[in-house]
């Protein structure tokens, strides 16, 4: 089965480590140890037990957009929209006025529809085509042709500041809040207001003018998550269209635009974007540079030039770490208040600035992991960090690296959950890691953090994939997990590929899982992952798995994990000369290889053997393991050697097996099955 999934022969299993658990816990809770009330308490839930106390408010950026329109539209003070569930509709409201409905897990267009609603009701085309003076566009047009997303924002702030109206500036200056929001480095969701306010802009000139910002729209959608809906509207777009080529994800067409003499600076940005998510780096351009050397990183924040928006300046060369934290928190408290405030506001900068900034900072520090005792891994990568959100930064930080260490590291880490008012959820995602690890636990702990971590999560895409694994895998919320993963799926929400791949099989998507397989640059993890799925999907013609196989063989040669992937299966379609000489092939390519892989394929080829009955040509070929005190080689050893004849020997290999083994179970039950059937039970 397929590793590190819950599948359904395992449900009864399951069911019943719940039920035990349960009990014990019950038993236990009468004298619990002074550590665990410690903890239990402090993630013990305000709401309900039910699954209810895990539903996903909406996408905080819908909220947050929604309180941008009533701010920006009819002047109300500046705050984020609330949301009451009724059980079958989200009830979205600001300022004790209902902005439109929801469905519980809403899609792109049911978040633009509900804000075009609300801008028109607070009165949007009194406000965007006031009395007032309409400019030449031209300089702000320049700045969004050669990308100059920062200015161009600015620019478009200012003029309104001084009473310029029109359509054609509004639409301009939403235009380049979506670029910048697409420029945007931020991968810990600290720049949330960026993005709705994007969101919001977009939604009201396209109340206004329906044909509005198309394009932009698409791009927005996808950059936000939505990727289905983005990439049903952009195959409406002409074939040569680099945005359609960058939101389907065609890259070979996405290149050919690009690297074209007449390339637009469009195309070649989008390119640029597509080459840097394909291979796991952050979006260009960078925002933030770094560079580390032992325990000092060197940052730099580039700025705007002459924009007047940017936080200025940099760090300075060799500063110690904390310093350069410090400053950059100075800096972003002292940042003076924009311009107008209509397109940009002191809150979306700041946000911007330190999460393109804490990103390349968390990427830099390459926290460890607590290691299995408990104690701390590291110690504290931020020392003496304490002003405004690099404190907190550093808090969590030394939280997740004493992950487990103490009862004191295991309650700060349940308040991170709650906490971390400048971050979002990938930061609460490792703090829950940290405090309850990836195993499924049928334990009141992970039920109480997960509680806790689901009340600062929202209905995003990216959110609901996440948190249906997590239910699933932690939490054995089967019903959630699923509910949340289908709905994730269905928006095209990104998924890490193991995920995606199971979810391709659990929904018998088998186009989904040809298409992943036909991804450029896929690692042989990837790859393994989505060939254990696919061979697995019912009906699956075997000629097609192998050739998927030997693709990705061809590929990455020297994986013992694809070839033992494809020998397993040849196996199981009782091929095994087949699997026998792919072993042995990669056995001579890695003749000189030693470890872990090199004794797995060895057992392999030896229990091929034995399927066939040849047990002499099976023991030699395991035998030169068996020191390795491998369980499987050991376990392979034994059963042919009794095969063999030779029970005294598989005896003594199997009580040697039992002795030595940090799980005696199997080994033990082995030893036991050989007394017995050689007659002598009482062994």
């Amino acid at each position: 089965m397929p590793r590190g999934h819950i599948h359904r022969l395992e449900y009864v299993y399951v069911g019943a480590a719940i039920a035990t658990a349960l009990l014990v816990q019950r038993a236990d809770l009468h004298r619990p140890p002074r550590d665990v009330v410690v903890v239990v308490s402090a993630l013990r839930p305000v709401g309900p037990e039910p699954e209810e106390s895990f539903r996903l408010a909406p996408d905080r950026r819908l909220l947050i957009a929604v309180g941008d329109l009533h701010h920006l539209l009819a002047g109300a003070p500046a705050a984020e929209a609330n949301a009451r569930f009724d059980n079958e509709r989200w009830h979205v409201t600001s300022g004790g006025i209902e902005a439109g409905t929801l469905p519980e897990y809403p899609e792109y267009e049911d978040l633009v529809g509900l804000l075009q609603a609300w801008a028109l009701q607070l009165g949007v085309d009194g406000v965007v085509n006031a009395p007032g003076y309409t400019g030449d566009l031209a300089p702000i047009e320049a700045e969004l042709k050669h990308l100059g997303a920062l200015r161009a924002a600015d620019l478009a702030d200012r003029r309104w500041s001084v009473g310029e109206r029109g359509l054609g500036l509004f639409e301009t200056g939403a235009r380049a809040l979506i670029l910048l929001e697409l420029g945007n480095t931020d991968q810990l969701e600290a720049s949330d207001h960026l993005a709705a306010r994007a969101l919001a802009l977009t939604a009201a000139s396209q109340a206004l003018d329906p044909a509005a910002l198309e394009r932009e729209s698409c791009l927005l959608a996808h950059h936000l998550g939505y990727t289905a809906w983005a990439r049903a509207l952009a195959g409406r777009f002409s074939p040569y269209d680099p945005v359609r080529a960058y939101v389907r994800g065609d890259d070979v067409r996405l290149e050919a635009l690009a690297l074209q003499r007449r390339a637009t600076p469009e195309a070649r940005f989008l390119h640029l974007m597509r080459s840097r998510a394909t291979n796991d780096q952050p979006p260009a351009p960078l925002t933030v540079l770094f560079a580390v050397e032992r325990d000092r990183v060197d940052i730099g924040v580039a700025s705007a030039p002459d924009s007047g928006v940017g936080p200025g300046g940099s760090a300075g060369e060799g500063a110690p770490l904390r310093a350069l934290v410090n400053a950059f928190e100075r800096r972003m408290e002292t940042m003076p208040p924009v311009a107008g405030g209509f397109f940009l506001d002191r809150e979306m900068l700041t946000g911007y600035w330190r999460g393109n900034f804490y990103s390349a900072l968390r990427a830099a520090l390459e926290l460890p992991t607590p290691t299995a005792s408990g104690a701390a891994a590291a110690a504290d990568p931020l020392p003496g960090v304490s002003e405004g959100a690099g404190a907190e930064f550093a808090d969590w930080a030394r939280h997740v690296i004493a992950a487990g260490s103490s009862p004191q590291s295991r309650v700060a880490l349940a308040a991170d959950l709650g906490a971390l008012p400048h971050f979002g959820s990938p930061m609460r995602f490792e703090a829950y890691a940290a405090l309850c690890g990836v195993s499924p636990v049928p334990a009141l702990a992970p039920r109480r953090a997960a509680q806790r971590l689901a009340e600062r999560l929202d209905t995003r895409p990216a959110h609901r994939a996440r948190f249906g694994q997590l239910a699933i895998r932690n939490l054995l919320a089967l019903p959630l997990g699923e509910t949340l993963l289908a709905s994730a799926a269905r928006s095209g929400a990104p998924m890490d590929c193991e995920l995606e791949a199971w979810w391709g099989e659990r929904t018998a998507d088998r186009a989904r899982l040809e298409s992943m397989l036909s991804r450029r640059g896929l690692g042989w993890t990837d790859e393994s992952a989505i060939l254990e799925h696919y061979q697995a999907l019912a009906g699956t013609d075997s000629a097609a798995v192998c050739r998927a196989y030997r693709r990705c063989i061809a590929g990455h040669p020297d994986s013992w994990e694809l070839i033992a992937g494809y020998a397993g299966y040849l196996e199981r379609q009782r091929a095994w000369v087949p699997a026998r000489t792919t072993i042995h092939r990669w056995l001579e390519r890695n003749a000189d290889r030693a470890g872990l892989d090199g004794i797995a394929a060895r057992t392999m080829l030896a229990r091929l053997y034995e399927d066939q009955g040849r047990y002499a040509e099976g023991f030699a070929a395991v035998a030169s393991v068996v020191s390795s005190q491998q369980p499987e080689a050991m376990a392979c050893a034994a059963r042919l050697l009794e095969a063999m004849g030779r029970t005294s020997q598989a005896e003594t290999l199997a009580v040697f097996a039992a002795e030595r083994a940090t799980d005696p179970g199997p080994a033990q039950a082995q030893a036991a099955e050989l007394f017995w059937r050689h007659g002598n039970p009482g062994a």
